[in-house]
């Protein structure tokens, strides 16, 4: 457990990265909307249960899901 500038965190943090096509625009993580950078390569992070990932083209059309793969994790302080 720690706290600071971030509040209390507990646990691990996982993460996940990704490779995108072209066709994604965004990438809807949860209820949030996350943008990455043009050459396609995407980092998810979370705390807790793995999000729900899901592929959006630019008119913002589900393109599918995104499976993360085992997430990997490290520890809250780093």
């Amino acid at each position: 457990m720690r706290s600071g500038w971030f509040g209390r965190r507990d646990g691990w943090i996982s993460y996940a990265e990704l490779r995108l096509a072209r066709e994604v625009a965004v990438l809807q993580v949860g209820q949030r909307q996350v943008s990455f950078a043009a050459h396609g390569v995407a980092v998810v992070v979370w705390t807790g249960p793995v999000p729900d990932v899901t592929a959006l083209d630019e008119a913002g059309k589900a393109l599918g899901p995104v499976r993360l793969r085992t997430p990997r994790r490290m520890p809250p302080s780093y």
